[in-house]
């Protein structure tokens, strides 16, 4: 039996990406419904998997005969969802900062086992997705910790950052006076800036995906690029397998995508690709079995609607 599915809050990137990939999993659900918490987003008429709906308001009844629910731009005000959804009724929660408490961290094709129907699932945030993938490959060869550093895009605020960003670059090329700042509160048109963000719930998220006995390490930064964000992460290896050896691993991993220029590869490469490019594996100098690898992801596709899609995915089937 196909499930019966809602979104809420549909209008973002994020709930744009879901609704396109829906239509690849026709087979799974029979019905889509588009919610919103959003006052200004009620009434939209908009797509959902290829055919013409109508975004409607949250209300305490809007989950009723649900099977699963995707929520995107998840915060406290979303808090009482979980309480007016039946116990049967499955959700996913999109590349959260915040997660809600008691959510199951899953990546796809690393823990996917745990989308149990009828749970709280997390599809993390899209650092968390792409340091995981990064990472999860080296586990065999004893990994001792890992450190990762990652650039985030505009995309990562909505379609108001991208909008902001864009206005920025136009007036520092065109030397307008005036740069808009509400997003970031700064100039972030080629600029990196400080993120304003604890990892320390998503650092625990990746211990729940990669086992609580690693090492693990993340700081985000803001980038002043569009799309995809991008990832250097230091291993340090029990068992060092040299280059060649990391290369492979990453070869023989169904989610990464070796490049063959790793020096051209950036986040832009990325962009609407559903796998993890990796480029450089190169060794750190004088600290035997530690290496950099450098890889990128696009954050709206495998670091965002992919990932969450094969989770529901993986919950709907295991409740048939």
């Amino acid at each position: 039996m196909s499930a019966r599915i809602a979104i809420v809050n549909p209008i973002s990137l994020l709930g744009q990406e879901l609704r396109e990939g829906l239509e690849r999993h026709g087979d799974l659900w029979s019905e889509v419904r588009l919610l919103t918490t959003d006052p200004e987003a009620v009434g939209t008429v908009t797509e959902a998997a290829g055919a013409a709906a109508l975004v409607e308001a949250y209300e305490t009844d809007s989950l009723r005969g649900v099977d699963l629910v995707f929520v995107c731009d998840w915060s406290s005000r979303l808090e009482g969802l979980l309480d007016d959804r039946s116990t049967e009724t499955t959700v996913v929660v999109v590349a959260p900062e915040q997660a809600p408490a008691g959510g199951v961290a899953v990546v796809a094709g690393i823990n996917l086992d745990l989308a149990e129907p009828g749970g709280v699932l997390i599809s993390p945030h899209p650092s968390v997705v792409a340091v995981a993938h990064l990472t999860s490959p080296l586990t065999s060869f004893g990994l001792q910790e890992a450190v990762a550093h990652v650039v985030q895009p505009a995309s990562m605020k909505g379609q108001e950052g991208l909008d902001e960003l864009f206005e920025q670059t136009r007036s520092i090329l065109s030397f307008a006076e005036q740069i808009p700042q509400e997003v970031f509160g700064g100039q972030q048109a080629f600029n990196l800036l400080p993120l304003d963000l604890s990892t320390q719930e998503l650092v625990s998220q990746l211990h729940s995906v990669l086992g609580e006995e690693q090492k693990l390490a993340l700081k985000i930064v803001q980038g002043g690029v569009f799309h995809s964000l991008s990832a250097n992460v230091f291993a340090r290896l029990a068992q060092d397998p040299g280059t060649d050896g990391l290369q492979d691993a990453f070869d023989d991993y169904p989610q990464t995508d070796r490049v063959s220029e790793p020096d051209l590869l950036g986040p832009i490469t990325a962009a609407a690709r559903e796998e993890i490019l990796v480029g450089s594996v190169e060794p750190a100098p004088g600290l035997p079995g530690a290496y950099w690898i450098w890889g990128v992801m696009d954050n709206l596709t495998r670091g965002g609607a992919t990932n969450a899609l094969e989770i529901a995915a993986a919950a709907i089937t295991a409740g048939r």
